[in-house]
């Protein structure tokens, strides 16, 4: 439920969302969440280069992974929308 002001009162109104609005909204919370780790990873990449320590690539490389996964994913609610679109 959220409230919205209308004049001297706020009133309740529940926002009705539908399936692909609901996987559209993960797809975007996904993608975002893909380019926070690829950026992750390429400031640890580049400490790594700087300190020469290998446990920063380590780590660059776990953060790559989790990303790759996460670009699977979103392949898979791409195919969900177009199938509920059809």
């Amino acid at each position: 439920m959220q409230y919205f002001f209308t004049g001297k009162f706020f009133s309740r109104v529940e926002i009705v969302t539908t399936p692909v609005q609901k996987e559209k909204k993960k797809k975007l919370n996904l993608e975002e969440e893909v380019k926070d780790l690829m950026n992750a990873s390429e400031k640890l990449s580049n400490k790594a280069e700087m300190t020469g320590k290998v446990s920063f690539v380590n780590q660059a490389n776990s953060l790559r992974r989790t990303a790759k996964d996460k670009k699977m994913e979103i392949e898979k609610i791409d195919d969900k929308i177009k199938s509920a679109l059809n």
